[in-house]
């Protein structure tokens, strides 16, 4: 296994919410089905498509945040990535 476990990063939250139904359309239109479709499916089958959303969802927030950490510390070093010019002193 490579890297660290997903379940080992705290990403920040947003604190965002949203009503249960637009949650649902969001993952019936990620699960690539119509709302009738979506309407029609087994209960056990949307509770999967749900947590796969939320899986997804959570994979994506870790990676972006490990790029953002990335790109500030490359920023602090300078855009080469090594550490800042220091000017020599004089003597």
């Amino acid at each position: 296994m490579r890297g660290k476990d997903i379940f080992e990063y705290r990403v920040p939250r947003s604190g965002l919410t949203y009503s249960p139904l637009l949650h649902w359309r969001l993952v019936a239109k990620w699960a690539e089905y119509s709302w009738p479709e979506w309407e029609k499916l087994e209960p056990d089958l949307q509770a999967f498509e749900i947590a796969a959303y939320e899986t997804h969802m959570q994979a994506e927030a870790v990676l972006h945040e490990e790029q953002r950490k990335k790109a500030e510390q490359q920023a602090k070093r300078g855009k080469s990535g090594s550490p800042p010019h220091r000017p020599r002193r004089r003597r």
